[in-house]
Protein backbone atom coordinates (compact mmCIF):
# COMPACT_ATOMS: atom_id res chain seq x y z
CA UNK A 1 0.00 0.00 0.00
CA UNK A 2 1.57 3.36 -1.24
CA UNK A 3 0.12 6.62 0.72
CA UNK A 4 0.81 9.98 0.45
CA UNK A 5 0.46 12.16 3.48
CA UNK A 6 -0.27 15.57 2.65
CA UNK A 7 0.51 18.41 5.50
CA UNK A 8 1.91 22.48 6.20
CA UNK A 9 3.14 21.11 9.68
CA UNK A 10 5.86 18.47 9.81
CA UNK A 11 9.26 17.95 11.83
CA UNK A 12 11.58 18.09 8.69
CA UNK A 13 14.89 17.46 11.16
CA UNK A 14 15.69 15.82 14.49
CA UNK A 15 14.12 18.19 17.29
CA UNK A 16 12.04 20.18 15.40
CA UNK A 17 8.62 20.96 17.32
CA UNK A 18 6.01 21.54 13.83
CA UNK A 19 3.31 18.44 13.47
CA UNK A 20 4.90 16.38 15.21
CA UNK A 21 1.65 14.45 15.53
CA UNK A 22 1.52 13.87 12.49
CA UNK A 23 4.77 11.97 12.28
CA UNK A 24 3.67 10.35 14.88
CA UNK A 25 0.56 8.98 12.69
CA UNK A 26 2.89 8.78 10.02
CA UNK A 27 5.33 6.38 12.10
CA UNK A 28 2.23 4.01 12.87
CA UNK A 29 1.18 4.13 8.69
CA UNK A 30 4.44 2.82 7.45
CA UNK A 31 3.77 -0.55 10.07
CA UNK A 32 1.35 -1.23 6.87
CA UNK A 33 2.31 1.02 4.13
CA UNK A 34 4.86 2.87 2.21
CA UNK A 35 4.75 6.52 3.09
CA UNK A 36 5.57 9.74 1.52
CA UNK A 37 4.86 12.72 2.82
CA UNK A 38 4.43 16.44 1.15
CA UNK A 39 4.88 19.35 3.11
CA UNK A 40 6.38 22.92 3.04
CA UNK A 41 9.93 23.15 2.87
CA UNK A 42 12.14 25.55 5.22
CA UNK A 43 15.20 27.41 5.47
CA UNK A 44 17.42 24.43 5.49
CA UNK A 45 17.94 21.12 2.91
CA UNK A 46 16.17 17.77 3.52
CA UNK A 47 18.00 15.16 3.17
CA UNK A 48 14.69 12.20 3.86
CA UNK A 49 14.13 11.13 0.57
CA UNK A 50 10.43 9.61 1.94
CA UNK A 51 9.97 13.34 2.22
CA UNK A 52 9.12 15.71 -0.34
CA UNK A 53 9.24 19.25 -0.13
CA UNK A 54 7.40 22.26 -1.59
CA UNK A 55 9.67 25.25 -2.23
CA UNK A 56 8.07 28.71 -2.39
CA UNK A 57 11.14 31.04 -1.98
CA UNK A 58 14.53 31.28 -2.12
CA UNK A 59 15.78 28.94 0.75
CA UNK A 60 16.67 31.54 3.70
CA UNK A 61 13.20 32.95 3.02
CA UNK A 62 11.25 29.94 3.61
CA UNK A 63 10.31 30.31 7.03
CA UNK A 64 5.91 30.61 6.62
CA UNK A 65 4.72 27.03 7.85
CA UNK A 66 7.36 25.57 10.68
CA UNK A 67 7.76 27.96 13.27
CA UNK A 68 5.40 28.26 16.28
CA UNK A 69 2.01 28.02 15.51
CA UNK A 70 2.33 27.39 11.69
CA UNK A 71 0.99 29.52 8.75
CA UNK A 72 -1.28 31.02 10.59
CA UNK A 73 0.66 32.91 13.47
CA UNK A 74 3.54 33.76 10.78
CA UNK A 75 0.70 35.74 8.57
CA UNK A 76 -0.29 37.38 11.72
CA UNK A 77 3.05 38.45 12.45
CA UNK A 78 4.70 39.45 9.17
CA UNK A 79 2.72 41.40 5.94
CA UNK A 80 5.77 40.25 4.55
CA UNK A 81 4.68 36.68 4.79
CA UNK A 82 1.42 36.82 3.01
CA UNK A 83 3.31 37.25 0.05
CA UNK A 84 4.63 34.10 0.35
CA UNK A 85 1.29 32.17 0.91
CA UNK A 86 0.26 32.10 -2.61
CA UNK A 87 3.48 30.65 -4.30
CA UNK A 88 3.02 28.33 -0.97
CA UNK A 89 -0.19 26.52 -2.34
CA UNK A 90 0.72 26.73 -6.03
CA UNK A 91 3.93 24.86 -4.98
CA UNK A 92 2.05 22.51 -2.75
CA UNK A 93 -0.33 21.98 -5.24
CA UNK A 94 2.17 20.83 -7.52
CA UNK A 95 4.10 18.56 -4.79
CA UNK A 96 0.54 16.86 -4.84
CA UNK A 97 -0.17 16.29 -9.00
CA UNK A 98 3.76 14.62 -8.78
CA UNK A 99 3.28 12.66 -6.20
CA UNK A 100 -0.23 11.22 -6.46
CA UNK A 101 0.15 9.32 -9.28
CA UNK A 102 0.69 5.44 -8.35
CA UNK A 103 -0.64 6.37 -5.13
CA UNK A 104 -3.24 3.88 -3.83
CA UNK A 105 -4.44 6.75 -1.43
CA UNK A 106 -3.69 10.44 0.08
CA UNK A 107 -4.06 11.28 3.64
CA UNK A 108 -4.21 15.20 3.83
CA UNK A 109 -3.90 17.09 7.43
CA UNK A 110 -6.31 20.10 7.35
CA UNK A 111 -8.40 21.74 5.50
CA UNK A 112 -6.49 23.52 2.63
CA UNK A 113 -4.13 20.44 2.22
CA UNK A 114 -7.91 17.94 1.73
CA UNK A 115 -8.78 20.95 -0.85
CA UNK A 116 -5.26 20.47 -2.49
CA UNK A 117 -4.90 17.02 -2.96
CA UNK A 118 -8.47 16.24 -3.32
CA UNK A 119 -8.22 19.01 -6.80
CA UNK A 120 -4.75 16.78 -7.52
CA UNK A 121 -6.11 12.85 -7.13
CA UNK A 122 -9.31 13.46 -8.79
CA UNK A 123 -6.57 13.58 -11.65
CA UNK A 124 -5.78 10.02 -10.98
CA UNK A 125 -8.94 8.58 -9.20
CA UNK A 126 -6.70 8.16 -6.31
CA UNK A 127 -9.19 8.30 -2.92
CA UNK A 128 -8.43 11.26 -0.46
CA UNK A 129 -8.98 11.06 3.46
CA UNK A 130 -9.11 15.12 4.91
CA UNK A 131 -7.94 14.94 8.74
CA UNK A 132 -9.49 18.25 10.52
CA UNK A 133 -7.66 19.76 13.36
CA UNK A 134 -8.30 22.62 15.52
CA UNK A 135 -7.50 25.33 13.47
CA UNK A 136 -10.82 23.69 11.04
CA UNK A 137 -13.47 24.08 12.70
CA UNK A 138 -14.72 26.22 15.30
CA UNK A 139 -18.33 27.23 16.82
CA UNK A 140 -18.37 30.46 15.00
CA UNK A 141 -17.49 29.39 11.71
CA UNK A 142 -20.13 29.39 9.56
CA UNK A 143 -19.14 31.76 6.18
CA UNK A 144 -16.35 33.44 4.86
CA UNK A 145 -13.33 32.04 2.93
CA UNK A 146 -12.24 29.66 5.16
CA UNK A 147 -15.84 28.12 5.06
CA UNK A 148 -15.34 27.86 1.80
CA UNK A 149 -12.05 25.83 2.22
CA UNK A 150 -13.80 23.46 4.44
CA UNK A 151 -16.50 22.97 2.25
CA UNK A 152 -14.44 21.93 -0.81
CA UNK A 153 -11.82 19.79 1.37
CA UNK A 154 -15.29 17.66 2.40
CA UNK A 155 -16.66 17.60 -1.13
CA UNK A 156 -13.62 16.46 -2.60
CA UNK A 157 -12.68 13.75 0.03
CA UNK A 158 -14.25 10.07 0.62
CA UNK A 159 -13.87 10.71 4.22
CA UNK A 160 -13.27 13.19 6.81
CA UNK A 161 -11.75 12.70 9.96
CA UNK A 162 -12.53 14.41 13.05
CA UNK A 163 -10.27 14.03 16.01
CA UNK A 164 -13.25 14.48 18.56
CA UNK A 165 -16.78 14.21 19.12
CA UNK A 166 -17.26 17.74 19.69
CA UNK A 167 -15.98 18.07 15.40
CA UNK A 168 -18.12 15.40 14.66
CA UNK A 169 -21.35 16.72 15.86
CA UNK A 170 -20.36 20.28 14.53
CA UNK A 171 -19.77 18.72 10.89
CA UNK A 172 -22.48 17.03 10.58
CA UNK A 173 -24.84 20.00 12.26
CA UNK A 174 -23.41 22.73 9.38
CA UNK A 175 -22.70 19.58 6.53
CA UNK A 176 -25.40 17.31 6.93
CA UNK A 177 -25.92 16.35 3.40
CA UNK A 178 -22.13 15.07 3.89
CA UNK A 179 -22.59 13.47 7.33
CA UNK A 180 -21.71 9.58 5.70
CA UNK A 181 -18.36 10.84 5.37
CA UNK A 182 -17.14 11.61 8.72
CA UNK A 183 -16.00 9.44 11.39
CA UNK A 184 -14.38 10.14 14.50
CA UNK A 185 -10.54 9.32 15.10
CA UNK A 186 -8.44 10.50 18.13
CA UNK A 187 -4.96 11.23 18.25
CA UNK A 188 -2.76 8.73 20.90
CA UNK A 189 0.09 9.31 23.05
CA UNK A 190 3.06 6.86 23.28
CA UNK A 191 3.29 4.22 25.34
CA UNK A 192 6.13 6.10 27.46
CA UNK A 193 3.67 8.48 29.02
CA UNK A 194 1.88 5.81 30.58
CA UNK A 195 5.48 4.70 32.22
CA UNK A 196 6.14 7.49 34.14
CA UNK A 197 6.11 7.93 37.74
CA UNK A 198 4.99 11.25 39.10
CA UNK A 199 4.19 10.33 42.72
CA UNK A 200 7.31 11.75 43.82
CA UNK A 201 6.58 15.47 41.95
CA UNK A 202 2.75 15.19 43.04
CA UNK A 203 3.96 14.86 47.06
CA UNK A 204 7.07 18.01 46.13
CA UNK A 205 6.85 20.43 48.56
CA UNK A 206 7.00 23.30 46.27
CA UNK A 207 4.26 22.61 43.90
CA UNK A 208 5.65 22.55 39.57
CA UNK A 209 2.84 23.91 37.78
CA UNK A 210 3.31 23.08 33.82
CA UNK A 211 2.44 24.25 30.78
CA UNK A 212 3.15 23.33 27.71
CA UNK A 213 2.03 25.39 23.33
CA UNK A 214 2.55 27.95 20.92
CA UNK A 215 3.00 31.15 22.92
CA UNK A 216 0.19 32.88 21.56
CA UNK A 217 -2.72 34.86 23.31
CA UNK A 218 -5.57 31.58 22.65
CA UNK A 219 -3.62 29.19 24.59
CA UNK A 220 -4.00 31.58 27.29
CA UNK A 221 -0.88 31.61 29.34
CA UNK A 222 -1.67 34.94 30.31
CA UNK A 223 -4.13 33.88 32.70
CA UNK A 224 -2.18 31.45 34.54
CA UNK A 225 0.35 34.24 34.85
CA UNK A 226 -2.66 36.58 36.49
CA UNK A 227 -3.70 33.12 38.64
CA UNK A 228 0.04 32.37 39.70
CA UNK A 229 0.23 36.57 40.60
CA UNK A 230 -2.70 35.22 43.08
CA UNK A 231 -0.97 32.84 44.39
CA UNK A 232 2.42 34.77 45.36
CA UNK A 233 0.03 37.05 46.89
CA UNK A 234 -1.61 34.26 48.84
CA UNK A 235 1.87 33.38 49.65
CA UNK A 236 1.18 29.63 48.36
CA UNK A 237 4.62 28.24 46.76
CA UNK A 238 4.22 27.38 43.27
CA UNK A 239 6.67 27.19 40.11
CA UNK A 240 5.30 27.74 36.94
CA UNK A 241 7.52 25.92 33.70
CA UNK A 242 6.18 27.25 30.23
CA UNK A 243 7.33 25.15 27.22
CA UNK A 244 6.71 26.36 24.29
CA UNK A 245 7.70 29.84 22.10
CA UNK A 246 5.93 32.01 19.68
CA UNK A 247 5.28 35.74 19.09
CA UNK A 248 3.47 36.49 22.27
CA UNK A 249 6.84 35.25 24.61
CA UNK A 250 8.55 38.98 25.52
CA UNK A 251 5.12 39.92 26.40
CA UNK A 252 4.21 37.19 28.94
CA UNK A 253 8.02 37.62 30.37
CA UNK A 254 7.54 41.28 31.02
CA UNK A 255 3.43 40.26 32.28
CA UNK A 256 5.69 38.00 34.81
CA UNK A 257 7.79 40.81 35.97
CA UNK A 258 4.84 43.41 36.18
CA UNK A 259 3.31 41.03 38.46
CA UNK A 260 6.37 40.27 40.64
CA UNK A 261 6.25 36.15 39.70
CA UNK A 262 9.17 36.36 37.43
CA UNK A 263 11.61 34.33 39.82
CA UNK A 264 9.13 31.72 39.84
CA UNK A 265 8.18 31.47 36.56
CA UNK A 266 10.58 29.80 33.93
CA UNK A 267 10.64 30.21 30.26
CA UNK A 268 12.02 26.58 29.02
CA UNK A 269 11.16 27.69 25.05
CA UNK A 270 10.49 24.83 22.82
CA UNK A 271 11.85 21.37 23.73
CA UNK A 272 12.09 18.38 21.20
CA UNK A 273 8.64 16.27 21.94
CA UNK A 274 10.88 12.98 23.16
CA UNK A 275 11.57 15.61 26.40
CA UNK A 276 8.18 16.69 27.22
CA UNK A 277 7.94 13.40 29.04
CA UNK A 278 10.65 14.44 31.46
CA UNK A 279 9.13 17.77 32.26
CA UNK A 280 5.59 16.30 32.94
CA UNK A 281 7.46 13.55 35.57
CA UNK A 282 8.82 16.10 37.25
CA UNK A 283 5.45 18.70 37.40
CA UNK A 284 2.94 18.26 40.39
CA UNK A 285 -0.09 19.94 38.62
CA UNK A 286 -0.75 20.43 34.64
CA UNK A 287 -2.28 23.69 33.85
CA UNK A 288 -4.32 24.27 30.46
CA UNK A 289 -6.04 27.49 29.86
CA UNK A 290 -6.60 27.70 25.90
CA UNK A 291 -9.38 29.27 24.76
CA UNK A 292 -10.05 26.73 21.89
CA UNK A 293 -8.59 23.41 20.49
CA UNK A 294 -9.56 20.38 18.50
CA UNK A 295 -8.18 17.24 20.24
CA UNK A 296 -4.92 18.72 22.19
CA UNK A 297 -2.45 15.80 22.19
CA UNK A 298 -0.15 17.42 25.07
CA UNK A 299 -3.32 17.06 27.15
CA UNK A 300 -3.93 13.26 26.55
CA UNK A 301 -0.13 13.32 27.06
CA UNK A 302 -0.25 14.62 30.76
CA UNK A 303 -3.18 12.72 31.74
CA UNK A 304 -1.52 9.58 31.14
CA UNK A 305 1.77 10.68 32.72
CA UNK A 306 -0.24 10.38 35.11
CA UNK A 307 -0.37 14.21 36.35
CA UNK A 308 -3.70 16.20 37.59
CA UNK A 309 -5.07 18.22 34.93
CA UNK A 310 -6.13 21.87 35.45
CA UNK A 311 -8.15 23.01 32.40
CA UNK A 312 -10.08 25.47 31.00
CA UNK A 313 -13.75 24.49 30.23
CA UNK A 314 -14.09 24.39 26.46
CA UNK A 315 -15.45 21.92 24.45
CA UNK A 316 -12.66 19.94 23.90
CA UNK A 317 -11.61 19.87 27.32
CA UNK A 318 -14.52 18.68 28.30
CA UNK A 319 -14.58 15.70 26.20
CA UNK A 320 -11.37 14.24 28.05
CA UNK A 321 -11.84 16.30 31.69
CA UNK A 322 -14.71 15.04 33.74
CA UNK A 323 -14.68 18.12 36.83
CA UNK A 324 -13.22 17.10 40.04
CA UNK A 325 -13.78 13.07 38.25
CA UNK A 326 -10.06 12.87 36.77
CA UNK A 327 -9.40 16.66 36.40
CA UNK A 328 -10.87 20.33 37.24
CA UNK A 329 -12.34 22.61 34.99
CA UNK A 330 -11.91 26.35 35.64
CA UNK A 331 -13.87 28.98 33.71
CA UNK A 332 -12.10 30.18 30.68
CA UNK A 333 -10.54 33.43 30.93
CA UNK A 334 -11.00 33.78 34.30
CA UNK A 335 -7.38 34.14 36.30
CA UNK A 336 -9.38 34.10 39.97
CA UNK A 337 -11.49 30.94 39.48
CA UNK A 338 -7.99 29.33 37.79
CA UNK A 339 -6.19 30.23 41.32
CA UNK A 340 -9.07 28.95 43.24
CA UNK A 341 -9.07 25.68 41.74
CA UNK A 342 -5.20 25.50 41.58
CA UNK A 343 -4.64 26.89 45.55
CA UNK A 344 -7.14 23.60 46.48
CA UNK A 345 -5.51 21.07 44.81
CA UNK A 346 -1.77 22.61 46.02
CA UNK A 347 -3.26 22.36 49.76
CA UNK A 348 -4.69 18.75 49.50
CA UNK A 349 -2.52 16.03 47.86
CA UNK A 350 -4.87 13.28 48.65
CA UNK A 351 -6.95 14.68 45.73
CA UNK A 352 -4.43 15.34 43.74
CA UNK A 353 -3.40 11.72 43.61
CA UNK A 354 -6.59 10.62 42.86
CA UNK A 355 -7.19 13.23 40.05
CA UNK A 356 -4.03 11.86 38.86
CA UNK A 357 -4.64 8.21 38.64
CA UNK A 358 -8.33 9.02 37.05
CA UNK A 359 -6.71 10.23 34.05
CA UNK A 360 -4.05 7.93 33.66
CA UNK A 361 -7.29 5.39 33.82
CA UNK A 362 -9.39 7.70 31.07
CA UNK A 363 -6.28 7.00 28.84
CA UNK A 364 -6.18 3.25 29.39
CA UNK A 365 -9.77 2.87 29.36
CA UNK A 366 -10.28 4.46 25.91
CA UNK A 367 -7.30 2.58 24.23
CA UNK A 368 -6.21 6.03 23.59
CA UNK A 369 -3.00 5.43 22.24
CA UNK A 370 -0.68 5.48 18.75
CA UNK A 371 -1.17 1.92 18.03
CA UNK A 372 -5.16 2.14 18.68
CA UNK A 373 -5.11 5.20 16.54
CA UNK A 374 -2.76 3.64 13.61
CA UNK A 375 -5.09 0.33 13.47
CA UNK A 376 -8.19 2.53 12.73
CA UNK A 377 -6.64 4.48 9.98
CA UNK A 378 -5.43 1.66 8.53
CA UNK A 379 -8.96 0.07 8.30
CA UNK A 380 -10.37 3.43 7.12
CA UNK A 381 -8.05 3.05 4.54
CA UNK A 382 -8.17 -0.28 3.25
CA UNK A 383 -12.22 0.93 2.95
CA UNK A 384 -11.59 3.63 1.02
CA UNK A 385 -8.96 1.99 -1.30
CA UNK A 386 -11.30 -0.78 -1.78
CA UNK A 387 -14.59 1.51 -2.70
CA UNK A 388 -12.43 3.03 -5.26
CA UNK A 389 -11.55 0.50 -6.63
CA UNK A 390 -15.28 -0.78 -6.96
CA UNK A 391 -16.58 2.70 -8.36
CA UNK A 392 -13.12 2.68 -11.18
Amino acid sequence: MDILVVTTSYPLRKGSVSGVFVKKLAVQLSKFARITVVTPADDNTVVDSNIKVARYAPLRMQKLAHGPGGIPVALKSSFFAWTLLLPLIFSMLFQCIIHCRNKDAVLANWSVNGLLAGLAARLFGVPVITVLRGSDVHPNQSKGEKSLILHMAIKLSSKVVCVSERFYQLLSANYPKYQHKFVVISNGVDGEYLDLNSARSIDSSIPVLTTVGNLNPKKGVQDILEACSILHQRRVPFAFNIIGDGPDKNRLKEQAERLGIAESVNFIGSVPNEQIATYLESSTIFVFASYSEGRANVLLEAMASGLPIVASHIDANRELITDTENGVLFETGNPIDLAEKLTELINDNLVRKRLAGSARKFIIINGLSWESTGEKYQKLLISCIENAKCVA
